[in-house]
């Protein structure tokens, strides 16, 4: 039985996204995982979300953000999303990901409020269990 329903991944990387894609379905992590590779998708898909009158299905309990996309960095999806009503932000947890150990990412993520934790690119199936 799946742990969550829902999860999202967002990451500019198509290879990124599928492999840890490919790890959340091989640990049965999650009914349902999102897939996106451009933040502002991921934004008007919860934007949508939003605009349904009951509380929404589906929303994602945990959300796999990368840190450093061109569009839109991690950071950035934080502030946008941080907009949204709280019927849509207040059971999302943030875990951030990354393929860089850049010690400013690491310290801004640990201060974030809505940040639970940073991880490694892939993401590490003991991690997640």
């Amino acid at each position: 039985m799946a742990k969550h329903t829902s999860v999202m991944i967002i990451d500019d990387s198509e290879m990124d996204t599928f492999l840890n894609k490919m790890i959340l379905q091989t640990l049965n992590f999650s009914e349902e995982i999102l897939t996106f590779t451009n933040p502002i998708h991921a934004l008007e898909y919860f934007q949508k979300l939003s605009r349904e009158e009951n509380q929404p299905r589906n929303i994602p309990e945990i959300v796999f953000l990368d840190i450093n996309m061109p569009i839109m960095s991690g950071f950035v999806f934080l502030e946008e999303f941080g907009k949204l009503p709280q019927k849509i932000t207040s059971g999302v947890k943030f875990f951030m990901i990354s393929s860089s150990e850049d010690p400013e990412d690491i310290e801004k993520t640990r201060k974030h409020p809505n940040i639970i934790k940073y991880l490694n690119k892939p993401l590490d199936k003991k991690e997640l269990l």
